[in-house]
């Protein structure tokens, strides 16, 4: 009887996440099966397109969190320990 495959698995086999048992499966599938075919060039489509993006937070959120670093001191008191004071 033959191995079932999802849409999550050709995710995976799209990501390269499968085990090297199943990318001879995946191969053969994707030879005789149109509509998974059709599903992972999409798949693969979406990928490169999302691999060209760069994720980063905008310049000025970089400030704001140095600037709090630089103004947070750590004061030590005998009572509370370790207090975290902001200096502004």
């Amino acid at each position: 009887m033959g191995k079932y495959f999802t849409l999550n698995d050709l995710i995976r086999f799209t990501h390269n996440e499968t085990a090297e048992d199943e990318n001879g499966e995946f191969h053969r599938l994707l030879s005789e099966n149109g509509h998974f075919m059709k599903r992972y060039a999409g798949f693969s489509a979406s990928r490169l397109i999302l691999e060209g993006y760069q994720v980063s937070p905008p310049q000025r959120i970089i400030r704001n969190l140095m600037g709090y670093s630089r103004a947070l001191v750590m004061v030590e008191t005998r009572q509370t320990g370790n207090l975290p004071v902001i200096l502004n």
